[in-house]
This record gives C-alpha cells, structure tokens and sequence, in this order.
C-alpha cells in the first residue's frame, strides 16, 4: 500500500480532502470530496468522486483480507452482539461519482465503468450505471444495504458477447454463442450462497441473435440416451433413418428468447423459445437452484 499524496482544505463548516495515487497491491485510486465538520451523529459527505486507471479486485480483496487480521477482535457477548447488529452506520453521501477505466476480477475485464453513487440509512446506491462488458454495454441501478446484505439489481444490456461471457464468467466453454440483449430486476440477501438462492426474487428476460448452441443443441443429445441407442429398435430401417437425422447440423439459431422468475429458491421458466432453419425448440418448466435439479418439457419442431 502506498500513497503519493493526501490533502485537507479547511473552510468554515466543511473541509477538503482528496487521495492522489492510493496504490493498493497495484490498483490506483484517486479520492476527493468534502466533509461537513459541524457537529452531529452522521458523517455527512457531498461531491464524492473517485475515479481509477486500473483496479484488479482479486489482488485489492487481498489487501483487505490481510488488513483485517491486524485489527483487534472485538469482545462477543450476547448484548454487544445483538447491538451491533441493529446499529445503523454513521455515514451518509449526498452526491458522488465513480469513473473507473478498468476493473479486473478472475477472467472479468469491465471497461468505462461510471456512475452516481450516494449512501443513506445503510442503503449504497449506485445509480445510472454505465460500462462496457462482454464486448457489450450494460447500464442501469444497484443499491445495496451494508447492514443485511439486501442487493437490489435493475440492469439492461445490449450487444454483449454470450460465449465471452460464459467463458469469462463461468468457465463454460462453447455452450452457447450469440448477442445478447438482457433486461433484469432481481433482489437478493444472505452471507451464503444458499441463503442467496433462497431469497433470490425478481425476472429475467433476454434475447440472443444468430446464435449457436453447444453439445445441448444436438438432436442426438435431445432425445437418445446411451441405452436407446444400443436397443433392438435402433437396428430396425426405421432406427436407421432417425439415427441418420443425427448428422444434420441443429445447432444454429436465428433467435433465442426467455423469460425466467425467480422465487424462494426455484426458477420458474415460462418459457424459452429457440428459432431455427433446423431445429426449433420450446422449453418450459422449474429449476430448483438448491437441489441442482430440473423439472421441464422441452418440445422440438424439425423443419
């Protein structure tokens, strides 16, 4: 951690203050803003801009982390506890901005990130969004309170690589291709993953073009499994020409459209509809997000 220069400008009731070149594990921030010095229970801040060239948020959480083993551990009793979890953070922001250039998370690289943030009873909000994502743009409003951990998301995007995404984001390579355009309103609360999935409520809708689907896509993988292949009925003439269905390409799409509600722990699909020269699909049903489990009808139509 390093940092070039820190000022403080006095002027009647407010002060001045600004980082220049905070470096943490090679992510800069630059801080100003002003403080209101008059006495009261809220820190009041106003015009709050921090802006960035480069911040790798894996290597910045690691600052973090590490800094939080030198602070003393606060005494645990029942009272003390139960106190601090109802208390209310002293700090409110009236205005500020954030003009980030670059930020870096796992295989994650967002560009141009900017935004209004603001701060009041608990609640960070981080609003009129603008980046660039995923060879896309994705804007919108976060909001986040800091006490209970309620996230609330209202984010639309357009032209966002969906194979990028998934790789980047997921791991999950050449499952699905295409541009997207997504719009979506969802809450969430918890420390744990489960307890994520469990409070998780809102909609999805989204739209990809001239797409392609991975191994899901494939009319063998739709509707033979291993045993029905190797039974009597695939040595028959009829087994033969369904069999020889299998070598035409159906995995491309012209649009694939869905809509998703989520709500204590289970995703309701209704529906997502696929359009192809080939292979048409209409899927609908439940995924419980806890168990990993599907209950859905997928119904396909051949040209």
């Amino acid at each position: 951690l390093t940092l070039r220069n820190a000022g403080l400008r006095f002027r009647g009731h407010d002060v001045d203050f600004s980082l220049a070149d905070l470096i943490l594990n090679g992510s800069d921030i630059q801080t100003q803003g002003t403080m209101s010095i008059l006495p009261s229970p809220v820190l009041n801040i106003s015009d709050l801009n921090v802006n960035s060239r480069y911040i790798n948020v894996d290597k910045m959480m690691a600052v973090v982390d590490r800094a939080m083993k030198y602070l003393p551990a606060a005494p645990q009793n029942s009272a003390s506890a139960k106190s601090s979890q109802s208390a209310d953070i002293p700090v409110e922001i009236r205005s500020g901005s954030i003009n980030l250039a670059r930020i870096i998370t796992g295989n994650i690289d967002v560009r141009n990130t900017t935004s209004r943030i603001s701060m009041a009873r608990n609640v960070f909000y981080i609003n009129n969004l603008r980046t660039h994502v995923f060879d896309g743009n994705v804007n919108g409003n976060i909001s986040m309170n800091l006490i209970n951990s309620l996230l609330r998301i209202n984010l639309q995007g357009n032209e966002v690589n969906v194979d990028k995404a998934m790789r980047d984001a997921a791991n999950m390579k050449d499952m699905l291709s295409g541009q997207a355009e997504f719009d979506t309103d969802i809450s969430l609360q918890g420390a744990t993953l489960d307890e994520q999935m469990r409070s998780l409520k809102g909609d999805v809708n989204f739209v990809i073009k001239d797409g392609q689907f991975g191994p899901f896509g494939k009319l063998e993988n739709l509707i033979i499994a291993e045993n029905i292949r190797e039974s009597a009925f695939f040595q028959t003439a009829l087994g033969g020409i369904i069999e020889g269905l299998f070598t035409i390409d159906t995995t491309h799409f012209s649009e694939l459209k869905g809509s998703l509600s989520f709500e204590d722990g289970i995703c309701h699909i209704n529906p997502i509809t696929s359009l192809g020269n080939i292979l048409s699909l209409h899927v609908f049903g439940d995924f419980d997000l806890l168990r990993n489990y599907a209950d859905m009808i997928v119904r396909a139509r051949m040209a």
